[in-house]
């Protein structure tokens, strides 16, 4: 029984944000998921940074939730059905994935964290890819899908500079030429497409798994 006369002191709940997570989070890759500020995405969503606060404890708990919003993106479509043609779809994914968000690959590469949120969904695919033949079962599997993700992220991240022009039109690729001169051509530099020598490296991936040449780590 509270005395007459004295306070009682309520919790006002606070108004639900004029916001939903989601939102924050696209507001987020809009920015750029490795560049981004919270002001920035506050301002775009109209509202306070600290009003971001009611859904994410920091920078860092935003950045993760992105990555593990847009590791949606690589799961392959479920009517394929060899190994082979899944992990194609997977590395096909990828890279769109960072072409849709440019920053994704260089964060992805280099924060550990980033992997560990995209761990379920990697784990369904290598489920996936031994429950379809893939020699070396589960840890063939693993072995694969992580060779072929880091190539395609490492093939995304040393292209972009040859495919990027500065402030007079000029490529990196303009450049190369212009210094290799009549050097030979043994790398296929100056026929580098968009995605440079990706599939080349992926097929080579898969090759060498269905000649064996993969033994698990107890070999």
């Amino acid at each position: 029984m509270v005395a007459r006369g004295s306070a009682v002191m309520r919790k006002r709940p606070g108004r639900k944000p004029a916001f939903t997570r989601r939102q924050v989070i696209d507001a987020t890759l809009a920015e750029g998921i490795g560049s981004f500020t919270l002001r920035a995405v506050a301002e775009r969503l109209g509202v306070k940074a600290t009003a971001l606060y009611r859904e994410f404890s920091s920078r860092q708990e935003l950045q993760l939730a992105a990555i593990s919003a847009i590791a949606a993106d690589i799961e392959p479509d479920p009517q394929l059905c060899t190994w082979q043609d899944v992990l194609r779809d997977v590395v096909d994914r990828q890279w769109q994935m960072c072409v849709r968000y440019p920053e994704a690959a260089a964060v992805i590469v280099t924060r550990p964290e980033a992997f560990g949120v995209a761990l379920p969904r990697i784990t369904a695919i290598v489920e996936r890819l031994a429950a379809l033949g893939i020699p070396g079962g589960k840890e063939g599997a693993a072995f694969a899908l992580d060779f072929a993700g880091d190539t395609a992220l490492e093939t995304y991240m040393s292209v972009q500079p040859y495919m990027t022009c500065d402030e007079e039109g000029r490529t990196g690729l303009d450049k190369f030429v212009r210094i290799a001169g009549e050097l030979p051509e043994l790398f296929g530099m100056q026929d580098m497409g968009e995605r440079g020598n990706l599939d080349l490296k992926i097929e080579f991936i898969i090759a060498g798994m269905e000649h064996g040449l993969f033994r698990g780590a107890s070999s």
